[in-house]
């Protein structure tokens, strides 16, 4: 393994040429020297996709049948030849420098950290940047993901795991981060400078993985790999649910309070939006 090589894994099922190539280049393109592109043909057979596929240059091209991302992951990082991995949705992509930031945070960090991820930019159907604490161990995952899946690891680490869940039942990435984080009792840190753009579309998996049914699978797959720890992610939900529960009765309060001192005014403002809209129909044109 090459101690300063990052191997960049890309599964790639069907994907929008335009998005694929889009993805691959903003992994060809790094400031970090040393980055070693792997995609895995997770079974497409869009033609457009498959023409794209075989156009690609400069990238270790493989072909497998669909068997899902969590197995694409896998066949694609047993083949990498880095010391640290960094997984890449093909219709997503990255600024320039975010190999370097990443890894330079990574190996500059202490042994408790076993990954770095990015500030995520969504794009598509939504905008902004998705929420992320600085830090994260596996107690704060107990309920749900909390760490988004391009997140740079050591390729050991990835060993030490058992690999990817290839289960196809729930988020692939949240599984991996839960046992990674149960076995190491290490955190994955948050890189501030480095830039991550998610793509948002229609059916895409950040929509389908939060339905409830994928979410309580991910939960009982987490606990089946980590048995000694089950105890500790119970009470860990417990308390979170708790937190959840204060919230809305805090939320709960708050608006009633505002109710109780809006009901006597009540009238007067539906009086008063109703004629504020009727003045801006009567306006001239022009003024």
């Amino acid at each position: 393994m090459d101690s300063q090589r990052v191997s960049v894994v890309i599964p790639c099922y069907n994907d929008a040429p335009e998005h694929l190539r889009q993805c691959v280049d903003s992994a060809a393109g790094q400031t970090h020297a040393d980055v070693e592109v792997i995609v895995v043909n997770d079974g497409s057979n869009e033609e457009s996709t498959l023409r794209a596929l075989r156009s690609l240059n400069g990238v270790v091209l493989l072909e497998q049948e669909n068997a899902g991302p969590g197995a694409a992951f896998n066949t694609g990082i047993a083949a990498a030849t880095g010391t640290y991995v960094l997984p890449l949705g093909a219709d997503d992509y990255m600024a320039p420098d975010m190999v370097e930031l990443l890894l330079s945070r990574l190996r500059g960090a202490g042994p408790d950290v076993v990954g770095v991820y990015p500030v995520v930019e969504f794009r598509g159907e939504r905008s902004g940047l998705m929420p992320a604490p600085p830090s994260v161990t596996l107690q704060d995952i107990a309920v749900r993901n909390r760490v988004v899946a391009n997140t740079l690891f050591r390729r050991s680490q990835w060993e030490l795991a058992g690999g990817y869940g290839a289960f196809n039942d729930c988020s692939e990435d949240w599984y991996f981060w839960g046992v990674l984080l149960g076995r190491t009792g290490g955190r994955l840190v948050q890189e501030p400078g480095a830039r991550f753009f998610y793509r948002v579309r229609p059916g895409s998996r950040n929509s389908v993985n939060r339905g409830v049914e994928r979410k309580e699978n991910a939960r009982r797959h987490i606990v089946e790999a980590l048995p000694d720890r089950a105890a500790e992610l119970y009470l860990s939900a417990a308390r979170q649910a708790d937190d959840a529960i204060a919230e809305a009765d805090r939320y709960r309060s708050f608006v009633e309070g505002w109710r109780r001192r809006l009901g006597p005014v009540a009238p007067a403002y539906k009086h008063g939006h109703k004629l504020l809209t009727q003045l801006s129909r009567w306006r001239r044109p022009g003024s």
